[in-house]
């Protein structure tokens, strides 16, 4: 009975019709006489040129078996079409590509190639990471397996890799690219609450000290010089998008700059709900008016917490307690009571990101609160907050102001059994009213943290300390600073020599190491009487730092001053004991 010829009978005719092609296009290249003596190695480098569309696979390798006298096994379930067009290819290569675009690989071994699916070949990795999330690296490396690879996040740590032999290496360089050690953010911070009763002006005027060691000291500005006045950038403070007018001048004494910032006053436009910022430059160490006003208890420090993070981490710091309240829910059964807590308190909560390896994107949240009454809905709270983002450089200062809060204080005062004595008792009380204008400014200084390396019998630290102790030893020494309370002159300098020493001996790469020399010269000169050591110490400065702006002519000539001075005491003191 004859039928019509399917779709299928026509398939299969044209796959028999494109194999014996491949088979007749093979038979017109030169290919190696067979012979079982010869290395399957040597034939697969021999080069070829072919083309084949829709063929099925077992039927190309079945023709490249035949046409080079191959070993070719070919496996249970090899199944599927191939489209190639190849010319001058080495012959490995064309079969890397026949079994790379069908899924499956092959092996070789006692000269024969054999050809299996990859479900039942494939390489398993368990791979331990040192500092990345094993679920991020799963996510990253998925796009690069193939159809038959898997990668699996049994923990925070560890990965389970399935992949095709040839491909696991790729895989695992990949793996090693990513597990690299997370950059680390140092956050330094000073929540500072300032009292103004005199309702006069709301707003702080910053003071500062910067060190202008290394400033290039030309391009268009007069030279620094002791008591020039020089152009120095003041806070890029904003307010609802305006910008607040800043002192924008320093006095310079040799390669210490002093300078005025302003904060604006407060105005109708800015309310308890509203705040500005600003930012310092990265040389800037900023020691404010706000260490004079603790002293005379016009302004209180309520947090100076510092605390390290991981890049794009959050960190979080509460000073306060935690306030406990009822919360009922109703429920199908009934009513059911559970105890809640609130943070009441300073808190700050940080979240660093670093830029370009040098940059830092930081959003800040400070907070301040207290309880104003217990309700039976749960506390009411009075609260100070802001939040904002920002780029800052490596060290540069971020200031919040302008959360001011306004108090309403009544003061009773009467004397004891006269004043509560009706008529003639108004005689014996007072009762006054108090206003007081608090307003919460925020400092928050992020250092980029270097990889710590430690070497046995030295101590591990990184860059950023050098700074804070160059900073601390100045303040001591300019006797300024919550550092300076109730020290005397002895005990300041007998500190800040210990600081700069510090720097001296565990940061002699940090950019004050040469200023912390020429600091601790001037100590031992003209403070202590020491001019033995101050040489001493110049003499290291200039020996260590010969491109330090400090080594001029000035320096020279207290050397030689120093040096004179040294040999007077020393003589003096030989004739007293003579």
């Amino acid at each position: 009975m004859n039928h019509a010829p399917t779709s299928g009978d026509i398939v299969g005719v044209f796959k028999s019709i494109i194999a014996l092609t491949v088979a007749i296009l093979l038979a017109f290249f030169p290919f190696p006489a067979a012979a079982v003596e010869k290395a399957v190695g040597s034939v697969l480098d021999t080069r070829v040129s072919f083309e084949v569309s829709e063929a099925d696979v077992g039927g190309v390798l079945k023709t490249l078996a035949e046409a080079f006298d191959l070993n070719i096994v070919v496996g249970e379930g090899i199944t599927g079409e191939v489209t190639l067009s190849l010319t001058d290819v080495r012959l490995e290569d064309a079969l890397d590509l026949i079994l790379e675009t069908t899924g499956y690989y092959y092996t070789f071994k006692n000269n024969i190639i054999l050809v299996q699916s990859p479900e039942k070949e494939l390489a398993t990795e368990i791979v331990v990471l040192g500092y990345a999330k094993a679920s991020d690296v799963e996510a990253s490396v998925k796009a690069l397996l193939s159809e038959q690879g898997s990668i699996e996040a049994v923990d925070e740590q560890r990965l389970v890799i399935k992949e095709l032999p040839k491909r696991m290496k790729t895989v695992l360089n990949e793996i090693e690219k990513l597990d690299h050690a997370p950059h680390q953010i140092m956050i330094e911070a000073r929540i500072v609450e300032v009292e103004d009763t005199d309702l006069t002006a709301f707003g702080i005027q910053w003071s500062g000290n910067m060190n202008l060691a290394g400033y290039p000291r030309s391009s268009g500005k007069p030279a620094l010089g002791s008591g020039r006045v020089i152009d120095t950038p003041g806070f890029d403070t904003s307010s609802a998008g305006t910008l607040i007018p800043s002192t924008t001048s320093a006095t310079v004494t040799g390669n210490s700059a002093d300078y005025r910032l302003a904060l604006s006053e407060t105005s109708a436009d800015l309310t308890g709900g509203q705040f500005v910022y600003g930012l310092t430059y990265g040389r800037v160490n900023l020691s404010n008016i706000i260490d004079a006003l603790v002293r005379t208890n016009r302004a209180h420090i309520l947090a100076s917490p510092t605390i390290a993070a991981l890049d794009g981490e959050e960190a979080r710091i509460i000073i306060g307690e935690k306030f406990p309240f009822r919360e009922n829910t109703l429920t199908a059964v009934g009513t059911t009571e559970t105890t809640k807590f609130v943070d009441i308190g300073t808190a700050l909560r940080v979240v660093p990101r670093v830029i370009n390896n040098k940059d830092i994107m930081i959003e800040i949240h400070p907070e301040v609160s207290s309880l104003n009454e217990s309700l039976s809905a749960g506390p009411r709270i009075n609260t100070r907050e802001a939040t904002t983002k920002l780029i800052v450089r490596n060290g540069q200062t971020v200031v919040i102001a302008g959360l001011i809060q306004h108090e309403k204080t009544v003061i009773r005062q009467k004397v004891p059994f006269f004043g509560n004595l009706p008529v003639i008792g108004l005689a014996f009380r007072n009762r006054s009213t108090d206003f007081v204008t608090k307003e919460l400014v925020v400092f928050v200084t992020p250092y980029l943290m270097e990889p710590l390396v430690g070497e046995e019998g030295k101590p591990v630290l990184d860059l950023f300390s050098g700074q804070r102790f160059y900073n601390r030893a100045v303040r001591l020494t300019e006797e300024f600073g919550i550092e300076s309370l109730g020290k005397t002159e002895a005990q300041r300098f007998s500190e800040a020599i210990a600081h700069f020493k510090t720097v001296i001996r565990n940061f002699a790469d940090s950019e004050v190491a040469d200023d912390a020399l020429y600091q601790l010269g001037m100590i031992y000169d003209e403070k202590m009487d020491r001019p033995a050591l101050a040489a001493d110490v110049w003499n290291e400065l200039v020996t260590k730092y010969p491109d330090s702006p400090y080594t001029d002519k000035k320096l020279y000539s207290r050397l030689k001053k120093a040096q004179k001075k040294a040999e007077t005491q020393a003589k003096e003191r030989r004739q007293r004991f003579q």
